[in-house]
């Protein structure tokens, strides 16, 4: 090969790296989910927003681990901790309104080792409970919420007798 072909060669590859890389931050920064323009409101919210979905998700019925929690689990007055997570993972609600048959999904960081009994007090007043599945301090999981129901939907979890703080959805039609 000949130094004015290398040369052409070198050119063409640093154009082809140029132009995936700019698609790349196009791609990213057009998703107004992911661009991190923030939490959006109820109100300004669209059919799918940044902290429900229409689609059902993959881990619908799962526990999921979703690694370290970034928080010193071991200080003092830290309880377990339960959210309302975007879609993207950024923003965290403790309480949201939602359309009636979305899905929103829920964080769960716990204080203990234990297994995460989930309680779910229903528009009706009825109280359902569900175990999730073992969980470790340190960690965080993440679960979903079904609005099958009309009206305030009251969630909270324990490990052992310890309870965590309470997330509440608002369902609409």
């Amino acid at each position: 090969m000949e130094e004015s072909e290398i040369k052409l060669t070198e050119m063409k590859l640093t154009e082809f790296t140029l132009t995936a890389i700019t698609i790349v931050i196009l791609l990213l920064t057009s998703c107004p989910l992911c661009a991190g323009q923030g939490s959006p409101s109820p109100s300004s919210m669209p059919e799918v927003g940044g902290f429900y979905t229409t689609q059902v998700p993959p881990s619908a019925h799962m526990l999921m681990d979703m690694g370290g929690a970034g928080i010193p689990y071991q200080s003092q007055g830290y309880c377990n901790q339960m959210w309302i997570l975007d879609l993207c993972g950024r923003s965290r609600l403790q309480d949201m309104s939602l359309p009636f048959a979305s899905w929103a999904r829920m964080q769960f960081v716990p204080r203990d080792r234990g297994y995460i009994m989930l309680f779910h007090r229903l528009p009706s007043g009825d109280l359902q409970t569900r175990y999730l599945g073992m969980a470790y301090p340190g960690h965080c999981y993440s679960s979903w919420f079904y609005a099958s129901a009309m009206g305030s939907h009251e969630l909270w979890y324990r490990i052992g007798w310890q309870e965590s703080s309470r997330v509440r959805f608002h369902v609409w039609c």
